[in-house]
């Protein structure tokens, strides 16, 4: 009994004097906090969040109205507070260092930090997004009430405030990560913003490259750097090169295929739905091949199916390019095209810029034989 309350009166003189001594974890992170003590026993998890997944840190309850978490991590990472019996969750950055923080039993999303310099920095940020927050559940609710209505006035002045307001909130987020391209915190919301895609790639490339180095070379920092680096295959982009190897093992890539229509053919031989378009893939390239129209089939098939494959080729009577790297669904080329279902086609010109994707049947040649009169 005498150690528990001496536990509990140490835990008590590092809440309240936290600003006034030394950090009891240098090298990694103590967050404590006091709850309802009708809250005791009540399970409480921190999570992290990294490539919009969560990962469990630390697991602990509460005890005597009081809740311990320790532990460390690598840099700073957004995450959240979790605690059964409190709706909601409470979004902060954790960092380590001695925090504590301040539960809002009413509102647990609204409760708040200190001894963190990182979500010092956040704070004002997350109340002028509050009040874009706000703002915008009366204009989404004008927006809504407009697209009822069907008057076009009123559609038009409420898209065009809706519109704005989507603006200031980029707005925010850029000034926020430019003013703090030293802190993590400017990391983390530029991690969100390039995730969400709500402003253009290549201006969240900027704002990647004016981070701190050792920001960019951070776990966080590697995250953004695959996300503003990842290649768009949206109509009206240059079609990333690739290369595989085709059936007699010699490697071939997109930009050897020259010609003035050129079909990127996405299939496998294990594939119903594909195997019944290839006779119109056929009928079509027979038709069109001399007018300018070239195929490069990429097959999705798996090393152990090679032969599969070239059977298939041969019977369904595939005579244009053909490349595999076998390695299924991980195909490094599908990947890249974001290629999740087959059949999958991508039209391009003669510059490799995509035309059109997915595309099949009637609708396909209709569209070639448009492209090449």
């Amino acid at each position: 009994m005498f150690r528990r309350i001496l536990v509990v009166a140490i835990l008590l003189i590092t809440f309240s004097c936290a600003k006034e001594v030394a950090k009891k974890f240098p090298d990694g992170f103590r967050i404590i906090s006091k709850v309802s003590p009708d809250l005791n026993n009540k399970k409480v998890q921190l999570l992290s969040i990294s490539n919009q997944k969560s990962k469990v840190i630390d697991t602990t309850r509460v005890v005597d109205g009081k809740i311990v978490l320790e532990g460390k991590i690598e840099s700073p990472e957004f995450g959240y507070l979790t605690i059964d019996g409190l709706k909601g969750a409470f979004p902060f950055i954790i960092e380590n260092g001695d925090m504590t923080i301040n539960v809002n039993g009413s509102n647990f999303s609204k409760s708040t930090i200190s001894g963190s310099p990182e979500n010092d920095i956040t704070s004002k940020h997350q109340k002028d997004l509050q009040l874009l927050s706000d703002s915008s559940k009366k204009i989404t609710a004008k927006l809504n009430s407009a697209k009822k209505s069907r008057n076009p006035e009123e559609l038009a002045l409420a898209k065009a405030s809706y519109d704005s307001l989507i603006r200031a909130k980029n707005t925010l987020d850029k000034n926020f990560i430019k003013t703090n391209s030293n802190h993590y915190a400017g990391a983390i919301i530029l991690e969100r913003v390039a995730n969400s895609k709500s402003i253009p790639q290549k201006e969240a490339k900027a704002l990647y490259n004016n981070l701190n180095e050792d920001i960019r070379k951070s776990p966080i920092g590697n995250r953004i750097r695959i996300i503003v680096n990842k290649v768009s295959v949206a109509v009206g982009n240059v079609a990333p090169n690739f290369s595989g190897k085709t059936p007699d093992g010699k490697s071939l890539a997109l930009n050897d295929v020259k010609s003035k229509l050129t079909l990127i053919d996405f299939w496998a031989s294990w594939c119903g739905p594909c195997r019944r378009e290839n006779p119109n893939v056929v009928k079509m390239y027979e038709k069109y091949h001399n007018k300018g129209l070239e195929i490069i089939g990429v097959s999705l098939d798996k090393k152990n199916q090679q032969k599969r494959w070239v059977d298939a080729i041969a019977k369904d009577r595939l005579t244009w390019p053909q490349i595999s790297n076998l390695k299924g669904w991980q195909d490094p080329i599908a990947r890249t095209y974001g290629v999740r279902s087959i059949p999958a086609t991508f039209l391009l010109d003669e510059n490799g810029k995509i035309l059109h994707k997915n595309l099949r049947g009637k609708r396909l040649e209709d569209k070639v034989e448009e492209l090449l009169n």
